[in-house]
């Protein structure tokens, strides 16, 4: 063991150390994910978050904030730095010091959209491919209709859907799936009235999206005025005929 390295690199951690104090920026990032996760919804939503848990703890926190104050600054400067006021360390280098800002955001943002993908029960299991738009991830959910806000075209995994169904699958009277076009294909889900109702005053008061859930994928999304035809709402789906089918027929085989 080479001794004098050890040295240099426990007093290189030291110093970094003693800049990640001197601008509290662990204490913010810990705060900002306390924020995310209040301790009732940790505990409610336990299953869910224990990766979650496991990559943002303290020491975790620490390691990463650490990391990117040492890809910004070099061993001199953070050594330069140890004698140094905040202000004067950002007056130093404005560039560099933005620059570390940028990384701080960037793993908020990150953080922020892991959390929340973990919420809403979310998971990654392949690379996004255009034409088929919800078939990267799956969504650990009950089947059912959801309420879910923050949907984006281009990033539906971001979505952040409610933990319990409006109504759930089991309420379903019956589903048929339509090849309306070449291009797109229809899932008709019957309905009774009081929950054709209540689809239709949650859209109309633009409260949230809702979405379709049947196992772990997610189906369909309502975002404007539903479509209601012989007590069926009809959803178009991303989905091929065939999934459908073999969407439908797992439903059919879990509730009915």
């Amino acid at each position: 063991m080479n001794i004098n390295h050890c040295m240099g690199q426990n007093s290189e951690n030291s110093e970094t150390n003693l800049l990640l104090k001197k601008f509290d920026f662990e204490s913010q990032i810990i705060n900002g994910y306390h924020e995310l996760l209040p301790q009732e919804l940790k505990e409610s939503q336990a299953d869910l978050l224990i990766d979650i848990e496991k990559k943002y703890n303290r020491q975790e926190i620490r390691k990463t904030l650490l990391n990117f104050i040492q890809q910004v600054y070099s061993h001199d400067e953070i050594k330069k730095f140890s004698s140094m006021e905040p202000e004067s360390i950002i007056e130093d280098n404005q560039n560099k010091f933005k620059e570390l800002e940028n990384k701080l955001e960037g793993y908020y943002d990150q953080m922020y959209l892991e959390v929340n993908r973990a919420l809403s029960g979310v998971k990654i299991i392949d690379i996004p491919i255009q034409s088929k738009p919800f078939e990267f991830f799956t969504i650990n959910r009950p089947d059912g209709i959801y309420e879910a806000t923050a949907y984006d075209n281009f990033l539906p995994q971001n979505i952040q859907i409610n933990p319990k169904p409006l109504i759930p699958a089991a309420k379903f009277i019956s589903i048929e799936i339509l090849q309306i076009d070449a291009y797109t294909n229809s899932i008709n889900i019957q309905l009774n009235l009081n929950d054709q109702n209540l689809i239709e005053k949650i859209i109309k008061n633009q409260k949230a999206d809702l979405v379709l859930i049947i196992d772990k994928k997610l189906i369909s999304i309502v975002s404007h005025e539903p479509l209601f035809q012989n007590n069926s709402l009809i959803l178009t789906s991303e989905w091929s005929l065939n999934d459908l089918q073999m969407i439908k027929d797992t439903l059919n085989r879990d509730v009915y």
